[in-house]
């Protein structure tokens, strides 16, 4: 008994991380098409230029519009920061991805935008109104002086204890996972873990989560929808027994 106790006590010595770098999508959906779309495309790419430009440059070549038969085929787009950065704007949502943020000024400027763009919408588009918003950020994790895959770190969790009978299936082999979902219905928003090795590197872990805050729900607002779902990051790498270090400065 004391030497099982031991062995539990020494593997949930919380281990430290890294935060390699993180990709970002936030989406904004709409609550109803936005039919003014088709006849005012132009229109809404210059309001966010506009808005944007004088904070983080945009080239001409950068902005693209697109028109179709098809409701659904109507799009404005703006490129940002190398193609690093995508705007995406269509009938029912506005969609924006970052990637490779590695530093703390990269979140920034990934928040300054998200934050214009609300801005511009709501000056181009302004009788469209809010269904939901989904940040969904994908952390790539390192463990810090590990001796061991990340595989035979989740194993130990008593949350990915599932085991499959792959006999049928010849030398497959299992890697588990952390699948998580969390729900708050009085506060109207949910969110989704899940966590699993990252197989080109055996000693990295990818973290990928999807916070979805309805737009009538208690948590408002992107700086506190931000720190609302650092801190549900937070308290799910906590649970796993990771230490994390922030992104460089």
């Amino acid at each position: 008994m004391r030497e099982s106790i031991f062995l539990y006590r020494a593997w949930w010595v919380k281990m430290k991380a890294s935060i390699k770098h993180i990709d970002v999508t936030y989406d904004v959906e709409f609550a109803t098409p936005a039919f003014d779309l088709p006849s005012s495309n132009v229109s809404v790419l210059k309001t966010f230029y506009e808005t944007i430009h004088p904070r983080f440059r945009i080239n001409t070549r950068d902005m693209h519009v697109a028109g179709g038969n098809l409701l659904s085929d109507v799009r404005v787009r703006v490129t940002l920061f190398n193609g690093n950065g995508v705007i995406d704007i269509s009938v029912d949502r506005m969609s924006l991805a970052f990637n490779n943020l590695r530093t703390e000024n990269d979140l920034t400027i990934c928040k300054d935008c998200i934050s214009l763009s609300e801005e511009a919408l709501h000056k181009s588009l302004p009788t469209v109104s809010i269904r939901i918003i989904a940040i969904k950020p994908t952390l790539y994790l390192g463990l810090n002086g590990a001796q061991e895959d990340v595989s035979n770190y989740l194993a130990r969790l008593p949350a990915a204890n599932l085991k499959l009978d792959l006999s049928a299936f010849g030398s497959a082999v299992q890697h588990p996972g952390i699948n998580l979902e969390v729900d708050n219905y009085d506060e109207r928003w949910n969110a989704i873990f899940h966590a699993f090795q990252d197989r080109t590197r055996v000693a990295s872990l990818t973290l990928f989560c999807s916070a979805v805050y309805r737009a009538d729900g208690k948590v408002r607002g992107l700086e506190n929808r931000a720190n609302h779902l650092e801190q549900l990051l937070n308290t799910f790498l906590d649970s796993i027994g990771l230490e994390t270090e922030g992104l460089a400065e």
